[in-house]
Order: C-alpha cells, then structure tokens, then sequence
C-alpha cells in the first residue's frame, strides 16, 4: 500500500510504500536477499522464512513541468478538383501537434460519402488538431486551412488536453467575365452559371454588329442582348458595331455616291436647264 493514498501523486508530497512477499510452497527467503527500488539504494531484508515486508520512502514529488501554449494551428490540404477524388494528404508548418483529415462532405449534406469531386458542388473538410505531449491550445487558439481563416466546429477532451476538429468550406472557383462596350449580369461567375449580355448604344451612325467572343460561345453573337454558360475559365467578350449606310437622293442634279456612311464627303451637281440659274439646295437629312 502507498502512504498517502492519494488518488494522483501531489507535487512537494513524499510518498511511501510498503511491500509484502510471500515465498512459494516449498520456498524460503535468504537472509542476504535485497530489494531495491534502485540498486543504490538496496535494502538487506532476508530473514530465512517464507514472508518480508519492506517500506520505502520516494524524494518530494517534483513539480510536472508547464505545458507549451500554441496559439495558432494550420494545415495545407488538396484543395477539391471537379473529377478527383478527395484527398487524405495534410501537412502543417506548426510544431507540438499533429493534423489529420477526419472526413470531406458535400456542404448541407454531412452524411454523404464523396468519392469525386462534382460540378456545381461546395465541398467541406473537417480536420483533426491533436496537442503532442507537453503542449495545449491557447483558449482563443486561431486556426487555419490553407492560408485562409477556419472555424472551430468541435473539441474533446484527450487525456485532460483539447482536440480541435476544424470543418472548412471550399468556394466553387470563380471565373472572370470582362466586358468591352456593353455589361454582363456578372463580372465574376462559377462554371455553368446563365451570365446575361448587354451591349452598350452604338454610336451616332453605326449599328450594332456581333459579339467578338474568346472562352466560349455566347447564345446569338448577332443580338446586342445574349447570354452563355459560363465555361471553367476566363471569358472576354467585344461588342462590335458596323456604319450605318444611308441612300442619298438627288432631285434636278447628281451625287457623287447613291449611298454613304456618316462623316463621308458627298458631291452635288446641280443640272443645268435653259432659261433659268441655280438659286439654293433644298436639303432633307442633311446640310449642304
């Protein structure tokens, strides 16, 4: 038995223990046996019979030496790919800890199995913090996944110290849409999101044209008004406009053009008619 018999050994406190043996049937003990708890200081405690009890009194208990707080935790893992299956492999920088993945989840959906990445789909991970020996997580203790902030979803007591369990959501990747001459309902969009298109107002004498697309393919590059799908990359789109052409009629005299385009230099001649002298243009649509 131990004196105290405390339930945990208290620092500054001396224990003691006595200890009894008892010989086997047929056996006795020498009167020059030892027990030693260390074979420094070894106790002569024969007494040539078939029973010995002996006590020993440890030093002080020292104090236990006080854990390292860590007050930031990371880890790096594989980051969801549309068609891969999700990935166990997860490092950290950190000391005085190990990570691990418990499990990736659909986002709403925790009790699914994935086994490949979907798209359209936010995905979650969820990744076990565990304090080696010697070392507790701050209170406050902030985490990280992948460079950017996590949350604490759970902890649990593992022997008197805190295991973290961080869930991480992962973002669609989001592509962009840049415009020239007109608008989209979206300047950011994630593959197979509707983005609508909406050219700007063609300019005095030009009419709209078509769209001049790079990335993928627009519904009609004809209509000043369309949309698309957005593909798993960048989009850039152009609206292009063409001159307007306009008829140029001429009463009592010629043209040097039937048609022409705004800004164009056009020529009149008048007719000549016996009897009479040129006075003035009349003009519609224009000024001479």
């Amino acid at each position: 038995e131990w004196f105290p018999d405390d339930p945990v050994f208290v620092e500054g406190t001396q224990y003691s223990f006595q200890l009894a043996l008892e010989a086997a049937e047929g056996f006795t003990f020498d009167k020059d046996i030892y027990l030693s708890h260390d074979m420094a200081d070894a106790i002569k405690i024969g007494s040539g019979k078939n029973e010995l009890k002996m006590s020993y009194t440890f030093p002080a208990t020292p104090a236990a030496p006080e854990p390292t707080v860590i007050t930031e935790i990371n880890a790096t893992v594989i980051e969801p790919l549309v068609g891969q299956a999700p990935s166990n492999i997860v490092t950290t920088t950190g000391t005085g800890y190990t990570v691990s993945i418990l499990k990736w989840s659909k986002s709403g959906a925790a009790s699914e199995t994935v086994t490949e990445f979907e798209l359209g789909n936010n995905y979650e991970v969820q990744v076990r913090f565990t304090p080696d020996s010697g070392y507790v997580f701050a209170e406050d203790v902030t985490a990280k996944i992948n460079d950017k902030n996590a949350v604490l979803c759970m902890e649990n007591s593992v022997t008197g110290e805190k295991t973290f369990v961080i869930v991480f959501s992962f973002p669609l990747p989001e592509y962009n849409v840049t415009v020239t001459n007109g608008t989209a309902s979206a300047s950011k969009a994630v593959a197979g999101t509707t983005v609508t298109l909406t050219a700007k107002s063609a300019p005095a004498g030009k009419v709209f044209d078509k769209w001049v697309v790079t990335g993928t393919t627009v519904a009609d590059a004809t209509k000043s008004e369309t949309s698309f799908v957005m593909p798993e990359n960048d989009v850039t789109l152009q609206a292009t406009y063409k001159d307007v052409v306009y008829k140029v009629n001429v009463t009592n005299g010629k043209a040097s053009a039937s048609i022409a385009v705004m800004g164009e230099t056009v020529t009149l001649t008048a007719n000549r008619i016996d009897g009479k002298v040129f006075s003035h243009w009349d003009v519609e649509g224009a000024t001479a």
